[in-house]
């Protein structure tokens, strides 16, 4: 009985997705360690001073920002999701891995911090994000407290648009090169034939004439 193989893009997609639960299972799990460990607004050093655990709820987006704009982030968190997992499920192959990778990091982010808002809330979608990640080294420049899921979201747009950028890139170049190549052939001077020669009904030594001294001496 023959055995069937797994393509190598099937490889993939199975680790892509296996990566998307993990990130998940990260955030959450941090989260609630969080939840049960402080109160809210609590804060414990990690390194004093460099690193604490704070825990704090953004009603916002990754970072604190969009907390005016609630309802117009959820419509665009929502959005981005359903059209995330319409590339990595129906459009994978048209992406690199690496882009691919990039934009599986802001699906696993983008998806953990839409459940907090959906289902950790007083009622359905009003819900705070769950922040513990409270960065205070260099005069704390890093803002506001944030998550596992906000470095994810980070971190997949910045491979994604590395990705992207490099590949534009290497497609314009290789279409340049196409196009240079297509010029220099139709610039070449067409092949010469040589013209068939004509074959010879005869021989010269069939052909030569008789001769005539013979008879003149006669």
């Amino acid at each position: 009985m023959e055995t069937k193989k797994i393509s190598r893009t099937t490889i993939h997609k199975i680790i892509l997705w296996a990566m998307v639960f993990a990130m998940l299972a990260v955030d959450h799990l941090t989260k609630w360690l969080t939840t049960t460990n402080l109160a809210r607004g609590q804060s414990h050093p990690f390194i004093q001073d460099v690193l604490h655990f704070t825990y704090v709820r953004n009603y916002g987006a990754a970072h604190g920002m969009f907390r005016d704009s609630r309802w117009v982030f959820l419509s665009l968190s929502s959005v981005a999701i359903v059209v995330l997992v319409i590339m990595l499920v129906f459009f994978y192959d048209r992406f690199s891995t690496l882009a691919n990778f990039g934009a599986a990091s802001i699906l696993a982010g983008g998806v953990g911090n839409m459940i907090d808002r959906t289902f950790f809330g007083e009622y359905l979608f009003g819900g705070g994000v769950i922040d513990m990640i409270d960065v205070r080294a260099f005069g704390g420049i890093w803002g506001p407290v944030f998550n596992f899921a906000d470095i994810f979201i980070t971190l997949g747009v910045v491979v994604f648009m590395f990705a992207f950028i490099r590949d534009e890139i290497r497609l314009a170049k290789g279409n340049k090169a196409k196009s240079f190549a297509d010029t220099e052939s139709s610039e070449l001077p067409p092949t010469c034939e040589k013209p068939p020669q004509a074959t010879p009904l005869a021989s010269e030594e069939g052909m030569a004439e008789p001769n005539h001294d013979h008879d003149t001496q006669n």
